[in-house]
């Protein structure tokens, strides 16, 4: 009489393809995190760089509406140096913290233009630019301001 054989453990194939099964999942876990990683790491550049922006646009915006100019904002310290009415000039590192923009952002950068309009109206643009993964990101704000 023939004894029946009892099957035990796994085939070589059935182990392959449950290696084969764990690795494309591992891969694909892997690469969502990474993307997450990316993403959060973006969100926190953007929110750091709107938070210059709106500052900036503070500090202008208290101003008396007459005393937006060029010449006033270097007075004011909310700019480092002087320029003319549609010439992007560069922030002081002062106005939204203690830690300078190029510091909180990589290669970060933040301008404010100044653009005169007809009817005595001022258009305030603030601009905060940064490099992301080589790849240059910006944030602007523009507010309208009449002056009297």
């Amino acid at each position: 009489m023939k004894q029946s054989q009892v099957r035990r453990g796994f085939t070589l194939v059935e182990v392959v393809f449950a290696i084969f099964i764990v690795a494309l999942s591992a891969s694909v876990l892997v690469g969502g995190i990474t993307v997450g990683a990316r993403s959060t790491g973006r969100g926190r550049y953007r929110d750091i760089a709107l938070g210059y922006a709106q500052a900036a646009m503070e500090d202008i915006l208290i101003m008396n509406e007459s005393q937006i100019t060029p010449a006033n904002l270097t007075t004011a310290g909310i700019v480092s140096s002087g320029g003319s009415f549609g010439t992007p000039m560069p922030c002081a590192d002062t106005t939204y913290s203690t830690t300078p923009i190029s510091t909180a952002l990589p290669s970060g950068t933040e301008t404010v233009t100044l653009t005169s309009l007809p009817n005595n109206v001022v258009e305030v643009t603030v601009t905060v630019s940064w490099i992301d993964t080589k790849e240059t990101r910006t944030i602007s704000l523009t507010n309208c301001v009449a002056q009297y």
